[in-house]
C-alpha cells in the first residue's frame, strides 16, 4: 500500500477540488478566442500552400504527371503565395496580441510562478519535500 493511503493525516484531493483549479472557458474573453480561430485559419492556409508546392515538386520529378510545365509552375507559385500570406497573417495576429496584452494583471488575476530551468522550488512557492 502507498504511504498516502496508510497515513490518515494526509489530505486526499477529490475530483471537485481539481476541477476548480483552472478558470472556466468563460474567463477568457471572446476576442481572444476569435484571434486564436483566425490564427488557426491562417496556419491552415500556409499548410495548404506548402502542400501545393510539394505536390508541384513531386509531379515535376515524375515527368509532370500529365500536366504541363506552366500548370506545375502555377501550382507552385500559388502554393508559395499561400505560404507567404498565411505566415504574414499569423505574424499580424501575434503583433496584435502583443500590443493588446495587459502589462499588469488585473486585481485577483491568477499568477503562475516562473518554472524555468533555473527556478528554485522555494522561489516558485513549492514546498521542498
Amino acid at each position: 500500500m502507498s504511504e498516502a493511503i496508510m497515513n490518515r493525516n494526509t489530505p486526499v484531493l477529490d475530483a471537485g477540488t481539481l476541477a476548480t483549479a483552472e478558470p472556466a472557458l468563460d474567463a477568457v474573453p471572446f476576442r481572444a478566442w476569435r484571434l486564436v480561430f483566425i490564427g488557426q485559419l491562417w496556419m491552415l492556409a500556409a499548410f495548404a500552400g506548402l502542400s501545393l508546392v510539394v505536390i508541384a515538386a513531386v509531379s515535376a520529378f515524375h515527368g509532370g504527371a500529365g500536366h504541363g510545365k506552366a500548370t506545375l509552375l502555377a501550382t507552385a507559385v500559388a502554393g508559395a503565395l499561400l505560404v507567404a500570406l498565411g505566415w504574414r497573417g499569423v505574424a499580424r495576429i501575434l503583433r496584435r496580441v502583443e500590443h493588446d496584452a495587459p502589462h499588469d494583471p488585473e486585481p485577483g488575476a491568477r499568477q503562475t510562478p516562473h518554472r524555468g530551468p533555473g527556478a528554485s522550488p522555494a522561489r516558485a512557492g513549492v514546498a521542498a519535500a
